[in-house]
């Protein structure tokens, strides 16, 4: 559970970051001039201030959450379409008592992939950590620290694979998990932190 003290940091969206941390700053602040009058003769000021800055802590992290919420709409679309391109689909049918359904499942293979596909990272133009190389993951293990514009490709025999960029704290990010199909190439877009789209071929 976030503390209404603790600041956030979203991956997704620097404004809600940057919002954040800053209305806790502020909450901080009139804290800190708040508390010690407490104990003085400026005792309804010190009140004021004091729930002042409460409120601006609790506001830090309800408007970051919104901001947040806003910004993965905009970038995945309301419905999350986009990330659910990650996942390809197939569409079977069964039958039953002499009653055929369509049914729309994940086309995923099972075993190894014959043959294998390739996996490109591309790091697209952003404007957030543009000076710095961002180091991706997939299947936990390193392809590359990309600069803006650049790619890494790799290959795999693994159906289900999970992707991820290391974030500027040094922690691993969350993982997206995806599926390739054999002899597919797939190019993985992310712009800095954030994944953006997928493309398959």
């Amino acid at each position: 559970m976030l503390l209404p003290f603790h600041y956030k940091v979203y991956e997704s969206a620097p404004l809600a970051t940057f919002v954040n941390i800053f209305l806790k700053i502020i909450g901080v602040s009139l804290l800190v001039a708040g508390i010690p009058l407490l104990f003085e003769a400026d005792g309804p000021i010190a009140i004021v201030l004091v729930a002042v800055g409460v409120c601006f802590l609790i506001l830090g992290n309800v408007l970051g959450n919104v901001l947040a919420r806003r910004k993965v709409k905009k970038l995945y679309g309301k419905d999350g379409s986009k990330l659910k391109k990650l996942i390809p689909m197939k569409e079977t049918v069964t039958e039953e008592n002499g009653v055929k359904t369509t049914k729309t499942v994940p086309d995923i293979v099972e075993g190894m992939l014959n043959p294998p596909a390739k996996i490109t990272i591309c790091r697209d133009k952003g404007h957030y950590a543009m000076a710095v190389k961002i180091e991706y993951f997939v299947n936990q293990k390193p392809v590359g620290k990309l600069r803006m514009r650049e790619t890494a490709t790799i290959q795999t025999m693994q159906a289900v694979n999970t992707v991820s960029a290391v974030l500027g704290s040094g922690d691993l990010g969350k993982q997206l998990e995806f599926v390739v199909r054999p002899g597919e190439e797939v190019i993985i877009h992310y712009s800095a932190y954030t994944f953006m789209d997928i493309e398959r071929h």
